[in-house]
């Protein structure tokens, strides 16, 4: 994939266009159809030689601002930055490797979202005990969340953002 070409033009339309051709309204739409799956693939499919990962992801914020479901839109990425992180699923305890690949999930998840048009929803100090305690979490082996719905899922982000779990 070419970056200039990714971000030539109007990209947003272009998006669009693309996930209309595949009979969606909204880029949410089209990746909720499609739980788990990585933002690398979801642009690959929608254009392997003009649409980013990045791309996607600043789409999938910008539309959960507007229809205010944010937390569903965080729980979402973060589902798929782990699946794609431990994609033999959790193993626990989980040995170094493994917690490495959760920590870097947690980590890009975290970061990519707070540069993503200044998103300051989360609360630092809440977010690294959350972290900490999913690190610790005593999941079965070969746990991974089917959605954003998952109920560890919903806790880790409510945690996150500060809020007492759900």
């Amino acid at each position: 994939m070419s970056f200039a070409k990714a971000w030539s033009g109007d990209w947003h339309g272009r998006i669009l266009e693309r996930v209309h051709q595949h009979g969606f309204e909204t880029v949410t739409q089209y990746a909720s159809e499609r739980p788990g799956v990585s933002l690398l693939v979801l642009a690959e499919e929608l254009g392997p030689d003009d649409i980013a990962a990045v791309q996607i992801r600043s789409l999938l914020v910008e539309e959960a601002i507007r229809t205010r479901t944010l937390p569903r839109a965080l729980r979402d990425l973060f589902v798929r930055e782990l699946r794609d992180s431990l994609p033999e699923g959790w193993k626990y305890p989980l040995d170094d490797a493994s917690r490495c690949e959760v920590a870097g999930a947690l980590a890009t998840w975290k970061t990519e979202l707070k540069v993503e048009d200044h998103l300051d929803c989360f609360d630092d100090e809440s977010t690294f005990k959350a972290g900490q305690d999913l690190l610790n979490a005593e999941l079965p082996d070969g746990w991974l969340p089917d959605g954003p719905d998952d109920p560890v899922i919903v806790s880790f982000v409510d945690r996150c953002l500060g809020r007492v779990p759900s």
